[in-house]
Parts: C-alpha cells; sequence; structure tokens
C-alpha cells in the first residue's frame, strides 16, 4: 500500500512532496477522494464522544479533547487539499503546516 501523508507521522516538506510524486497521478487523484470523506469524519467522532460524554454526566469540559482533535483535523485535511490541488506547485508553509496539524493530532490521541 503506498504512503500518504495522513499516514506519516512527521515530515518536511520535500518529503511530503516526495511522497506525494511517488503516488504517481491515479494515486494523488485517489488521494484527493479520500480526502473528501475526512471532512465528514471528524465532525462525527467529535459529536459521538462529546455527546456520549454529556449524556453519562460528565463535565462540559470533557468535550475539549474531542473538539482539539476535529479542529487540527479539519486544519491537516485543508492543507492536504490545498497542496494536493496545486502539485506540482509547492507551497512548502502550507504543507508544514498539515505536518504539524497532524502531530497534534497525534498528541491527542494518545492522551
Amino acid at each position: 500500500m503506498p504512503t500518504i501523508l495522513d499516514t506519516m507521522t512527521y515530515y518536511t516538506p520535500e518529503e511530503g512532496y516526495q511522497t506525494l510524486s511517488n503516488l504517481g497521478d491515479n494515486g494523488r487523484h485517489a488521494y484527493r477522494l479520500t480526502n473528501y470523506a475526512e471532512f465528514v469524519f471528524p465532525v462525527l467522532l467529535f459529536l459521538s464522544l462529546s455527546l456520549s460524554n454529556l449524556a453519562m454526566g460528565k463535565r462540559h469540559q470533557y468535550i475539549v479533547g474531542p473538539f482539539l482533535y476535529m479542529i487540527f483535523e479539519y486544519v491537516e485535511n485543508l492543507a492536504e487539499k490545498y497542496v494536493l490541488e496545486i502539485y506540482p506547485n509547492r507551497h512548502d508553509s502550507v504543507m508544514k503546516l498539515a505536518c504539524y496539524a497532524g502531530l497534534m493530532n497525534q498528541k491527542q490521541k494518545s492522551k
């Protein structure tokens, strides 16, 4: 299975663009399509985790973690969508943003 940005823990802009290059035209097209589905998952996860916590009588502070996860996931997905859309042109700052948002998601998952 080819490597995509979502599965990489940390990458430089150079490594990110090399990963996109390795996917080829068909792989990047497939990645674009799956990226659209990535916009539904974070809100569903946030709702399922936060509503279940609230329903069990837990305080509102228990929704902070799922909320932060959702925000960083959306930032990562938007950045990945942008670099996919402009490829083969580069925007290293946006690629770094995708990487760092992904790192924050990894941190949220580990809590």
